[in-house]
């Protein structure tokens, strides 16, 4: 005898309404279908289509009368669930759902944040009996048994329950934040509440510290820790490729950790179920959610654009942490360009401690006392002048004219000679007082840019 299982699909309207209190759902992306699941049936709708297609399900081992349900994820190619609180994994294939792990249902991970890659199944904290769970665990797909990961580090002391995520899955790293560290119900105290941004990199295989949250600003910052007002005031959460959205009352924190900042959009959006999940997907850019309860109808299932979910501006912009060592960092940067800049210009830092009295007395040019005998007589001349004048303007050039032997020479003869003596005069007294700076300066005249003056270089010395 032969025993035949007939597997039928029964489409179904647009619009899909929940009238049983347990089920699962979610986005399968080889298949481009979402998924609802219950009992005994479960139902289907391709992005491309818009009815919903109806599977009986003939065979299922699992009570969906248990503790909240199943989480749905997309393991090679396969559509699998996972208990909430850890450890049970079932599977879904055409008319069965069926449980494949050999584990036990150890209830320390409700509330964790289950996610594959490659190819791998994983689920990172949560809370049970008590205690934060401060690990990350993995489905072994040969034995079918949950192992610790062999990280570097775990959470530790930063773990917390009702966390938040962003996991950036092009870069393989998770931010995890918010929560509180006790479990149990108490008033909400500035120790028990979770400051620290996390950061866990796959490719390095550990947590490090990002920095430290400050809601300091917001008289709602308490929602974003609290589990036991979550439920009823955080409203949703979730994450698409680069921002984590999360719903406080009527305004949407959308966080952007690759840049470090959040806005505070105004949001309205009277008819959804906040105590469920909101789906992304992320092929064809939409949501999937659940509306609410009503006196006159049931909970229906939504698929919307996110473009169009999301408003489109914001009315504040905030840093969303603050590293706690940033201003040491900044410190050290800083001495270390100090200790360059001093290696580079040391004979220019060397010159400025260096006696710079430069004066003419008794008809003499003096530097440090002593009589300076090496310049011929034009540019002694010229010097004596540009020191016995020091004009606050300068000299002109036609007064260095006069002083200097220039015959009948055409103008720019003149103005060649007199930029040659100049050069001479400074480059002895380079040589003489070991400061690295031209003594005689070149500034425009005031009354005709086209023209030079000439005066002593204010910053080494004074007449």
């Amino acid at each position: 005898m032969i025993i035949c299982r007939i597997s039928v699909s029964f489409p179904f309207d647009n619009n899909l309404e929940i009238k049983e209190t347990n089920y699962s759902y979610g986005y399968i992306s080889y298949e481009k279908k979402y998924y609802v699941i219950f009992k005994d049936k479960y139902f289907t709708k391709h992005v491309d289509e818009d009815s919903w297609s109806e599977q009986k399900i003939t065979y299922n081992d699992y009570d969906l009368n248990e503790y909240f349900g199943l989480s749905m994820h997309e393991l090679k190619n396969e559509k699998i669930l996972l208990q909430s609180g850890g450890g049970p994994v079932y599977k879904l294939s055409n008319d069965s759902l069926y449980r494949i792990d050999r584990s036990r249902w150890h209830k320390t991970q409700n509330m964790s944040y289950a996610y594959v890659q490659n190819d791998t199944l994983f689920n990172l904290g949560g809370y049970g009996y008590f205690n934060n769970f401060d690990k990350i665990l993995y489905f072994d797909n040969k034995t079918f048994e949950w192992y610790k990961y062999n990280s570097k580090n775990d959470l530790y002391d930063n773990a917390s329950n009702d966390f938040l995520i962003f996991h950036d899955r092009k870069e393989e790293e998770i931010f995890y934040f918010g929560g509180k560290f006790d479990v149990t119900p108490q008033n909400i105290e500035k120790e028990n509440l979770q400051y620290s941004i996390m950061k866990f990199s796959a490719s390095n295989k550990r947590w490090d510290k990002v920095g430290n949250l400050d809601f300091s600003f917001s008289n709602k910052r308490n929602y974003i820790y609290d589990y036991h007002q979550s439920l009823l005031k955080r409203s949703f959460n979730f994450f698409d490729e680069n921002y984590l959205y999360l719903l406080i009352f009527n305004e949407l924190y959308t966080f952007d950790f690759k840049n470090n900042f959040f806005t505070i959009s105004d949001f309205s959006l009277d008819n959804i179920n906040t105590l469920n999940k909101i789906i992304y997907n992320p092929d064809y850019k939409e949501l999937m959610y659940i509306t609410s309860f009503t006196s006159e109808n049931y909970p229906e299932v939504i698929i919307q654009k996110i473009d169009d979910f999301l408003p489109k501006d914001f009315k504040e912009k905030h840093y969303i942490y603050s590293t706690s060592n940033s201003g040491w960092n900044y410190a050290i940067v800083f001495l270390i360009l100090i200790i360059i800049s001093t290696i580079i210009n040391w004979k220019k830092i060397e010159g400025l401690f260096i006696d710079k009295s430069l004066i003419l007395e008794n008809d003499k040019v003096l530097f440090n006392g002593k009589k300076i005998l090496i310049f011929d007589e034009n540019e002694e001349k010229t010097l004596k002048y540009i020191i016995d004048k020091n004009k606050k303007n300068g000299v002109g050039t036609d007064e260095l004219f006069d002083i200097i032997e220039n015959g009948s020479q055409s103008f720019d003869n003149k103005r060649k000679r007199l930029s040659i003596i100049l050069n001479n005069i400074n480059l002895k007294l380079r040589a003489i007082t070991n400061i690295p700076e031209d003594m005689i300066q070149s500034i425009p005249s005031k009354e005709d840019n086209r023209l030079r003056n000439y005066r002593l270089n204010k910053k080494l010395f004074e007449k």
